[in-house]
């Protein structure tokens, strides 16, 4: 998915940043919140029912794979939004940026590898993915500010709206899956959650108005 809209808005992000840095700065924004939509409540769905996830696919003897699925769905926020931040890095003539930025991960995940799996195994492995998927999201987002006026503020307010929504979805989803089967906490976490989304007014009306008579 990441990889899906960043091919979408590579041209987009290209043509504004010669044309309207202003444009460019709300499409990157609108990227930002298009992703964090979809993968808050897949990391939280599935870190809350990783347990049963895990016995009712794979039984009893991959029990121990659970910490790790919880910490990889961490690692998963930042893997999508990194998405948009790479796009905008290689789009904007920072391409030499982008590819720094990879080579620093990948070494540091080489050595993060040697140094947790000996002694953690596999939660050892998953961490080091954790911090290079951060590393690659915090560091770029570090250089977007010179690429274009990002609003910081609307970005944090976003990502505690999507956060509140999909929290309270993951409450839900805990209390159900203890009486019921996990499946139904799935498919009431989702209802629960598109409603909170516009609760919190994170999605409005008029933006399923837009996207209508956009398409």
């Amino acid at each position: 998915l990441p990889l899906a809209l960043g091919a979408s808005l590579f041209p987009r992000f290209s043509e504004y940043f010669v044309s309207d840095k202003q444009k460019l700065a709300r499409a990157f924004e609108q990227g930002m919140k298009y992703l964090m939509l979809i993968v808050f409540p897949i990391a939280i769905g599935i870190g809350v029912l990783a347990h049963n996830i895990v016995i009712t696919l794979y039984k009893e003897q991959y029990i121990n794979s659970v910490l790790p699925l919880q910490i990889l769905m961490v690692s998963l926020v930042f893997l999508f939004l990194s998405g948009p931040v790479s796009t905008l890095l290689n789009a904007c003539d920072r391409q030499v940026t982008q590819t720094s930025i990879i080579g620093f991960v990948a070494l540091t995940n080489i050595t993060l590898n040697i140094l947790l799996i000996p002694r953690f195994n596999v939660v050892g492995a998953a961490s080091a993915a954790l911090v290079g998927n951060f590393l690659i999201f915090a560091i770029g987002y570090y250089f977007t500010p010179k690429i274009t006026q990002i609003s910081h503020k609307y970005l944090f307010k976003t990502v505690l709206q999507i956060a509140l929504s999909a929290g309270v979805m993951g409450l839900v989803v805990y209390q159900i899956n203890q009486l019921s089967n996990f499946i139904i906490a799935i498919l009431v976490g989702g209802v629960i959650y598109c409603a909170m989304v516009f609760i919190t007014r994170v999605v409005r009306v008029e933006d399923i108005r837009n996207l209508k008579i956009k398409n």
